[in-house]
């Protein structure tokens, strides 16, 4: 009977999850958005203005399978998130590297 209940509970759960995306899809695709791609937007939003490397949206991200590059890559391509190369100095080796960091 346990076995049962439980079964029908995971059931049930899925059952909402898939409802709840399927409602999220559809609402975003009305912005020309995928809810990976939400995701990130909600990510930087979350810096505050700041801007965020790559590594640390993925760090944030729900569904970690994401291609957070190719994400990225499209809401610059849409105009939501702005990519911005930053001169990085390390003092001690003389080392100079450009990162990209990414701001909406």
């Amino acid at each position: 009977m346990e076995q049962e209940t439980t079964r029908k509970t995971v059931i049930s759960i899925l059952t909402s999850g898939y409802k709840i995306n399927d409602e999220l899809s559809s609402l975003f695709k009305k912005f020309d958005l995928s809810i990976p791609q939400f995701n990130v937007l909600r990510i930087l939003r979350g810096q505050k203005g700041k801007p965020a490397n790559l590594s640390t949206v993925q760090e944030h991200m729900i569904h970690k399978m994401s291609n957070t590059t190719r994400l990225i890559d499209k809401l610059i391509q849409k105009g939501f998130v702005k990519e911005t190369f930053v001169k990085i100095t390390v003092v001690k080796s003389k080392f100079t590297s450009p990162i990209v960091v990414f701001s909406c």
